[in-house]
């Protein structure tokens, strides 16, 4: 009985880690794009970081429209920061996402947006699941091991050789 009580547990956990997933799937979270100050109206700074979201995705991906996101600043203002809040951004779907992640190298390449990245919105685990994998990357390299990336192959980040 106690047996089962803990597979139970476990196989609750595990569907509830997949149900985030899967609520995740058709977000992106950007990193580094300006924050309006506070004196703006509430609707004019949204208003504004509607405009930059877009002009963002139309750098990377003309094709993808922003008419029907939903998008929020992530964490707590802080007037004291000059470091802007993340902004998690959904879309209707997941296509948008993968094609926004693939592509995000090319805001490198524009000056007004060179500062912004774009990730995947991860569970907790699985951010703690990068980490660790990044961890491992950064050891086999201290010890000699060269060509080495972290890539994604169905879905699941792993450590590759670039030499394959």
């Amino acid at each position: 009985m106690f047996v089962t009580i803990i597979i139970t547990i476990q196989l609750e956990e595990i569907i509830s880690e997949i149900n985030e997933r899967n609520l995740r799937k058709k977000n992106v979270i950007f990193f580094n794009v300006g924050e309006q100050s506070s004196t703006l109206s509430k609707d004019d700074r949204i208003n504004k970081e509607r405009s930059d979201i877009s002009e963002i995705v139309n750098t990377i991906c003309p094709e993808i429209h922003t008419d029907n996101i939903s998008f929020h600043r992530l964490g707590k203002f802080n007037a004291n920061s000059n470091k802007p809040r993340p902004i998690k951004i959904t879309f209707p779907n997941q296509d948008p996402v993968h094609k926004l992640i693939k592509n995000a190298s090319k805001l490198k390449q524009n000056n007004t947006f060179k500062k912004v990245s774009i990730v995947f919105d991860r569970t907790p685990k699985q951010t703690s699941y990068y980490q660790e994998l990044k961890q491992q990357l950064a050891d086999r390299e201290e010890r000699g091991e060269q060509n080495l990336k972290i890539k994604y192959v169905q879905g699941m980040p792993k450590i590759v050789s670039l030499n394959q």
